[in-house]
């Protein structure tokens, strides 16, 4: 797919949206092509000719409980297969088997609504292990230095394509099976 696009194309990256309010860090990451995560930012990049990185999964994959650290889940987020099939753009998955490096005992979801912090904007108060040791609601952690590993797979490229394919709910969910599974044969491979 790159020897075919080249390697000249406007890159963009999808970040969490907490990550702009960082005095500093905001702006490196918007000279570094980082866009807020939202479908509409990933619309524009896309129409400009860009190309787009994302994690469909996002905090929810990240602070997925450590038993959980082999599966792929994307958090059930399809709206990357639904911008894949608006533009006919191929998905390249990409997997990592570095979520051994920060051990998550529970996400801190209930946590944080049973303490009313959802409400003021913090979605999760996180359990987890670093370097630092026992952690609760530190969203940033210092990783265990570990190794770890990426498989790139092939471009999944999708038979129909365009606006109405794209809000057809029953192939936008057989598409993202399709991805979630390649994706998950790629991580099994790698953690085997």
């Amino acid at each position: 797919w790159l020897q075919q696009r080249g390697p000249d194309l406007p890159g963009y990256a999808l970040i969490d949206s907490t990550m702009f309010n960082v005095r500093g860090v905001n702006v490196h990451l918007a000279k570094c092509g980082g866009l807020r995560a939202h479908p509409r930012m990933a619309q524009r990049a896309l129409e400009s000719g860009g190309v787009v990185l994302l994690y469909p999964g996002g905090a929810n994959d990240s602070y997925r409980p450590y038993s959980r650290r082999n599966n792929i889940e994307l958090a059930g987020n399809r709206a990357f297969v639904k911008l894949a099939l608006h533009y006919g753009i191929p998905i390249v998955p990409i997997v990592t088997t570095a979520h051994n490096t920060l051990m998550v005992i529970d996400d801190g979801k209930e946590l944080a609504q049973a303490l009313g912090l959802d409400k003021q904007g913090i979605e999760r108060l996180p359990v987890s292990i670093s370097m630092l040791g026992l952690s609760i609601g530190v969203n940033f952690e210092l990783p265990f230095p570990v190794p770890f590993r990426i498989a790139i797979g092939m471009p999944i490229e999708f038979p129909v394509a365009g606006p109405r394919a794209a809000k057809d709910r029953t192939l936008v969910a057989a598409c993202f099976e399709v991805v979630r599974s390649q994706m998950q044969g790629l991580l099994d491979n790698l953690s085997a």
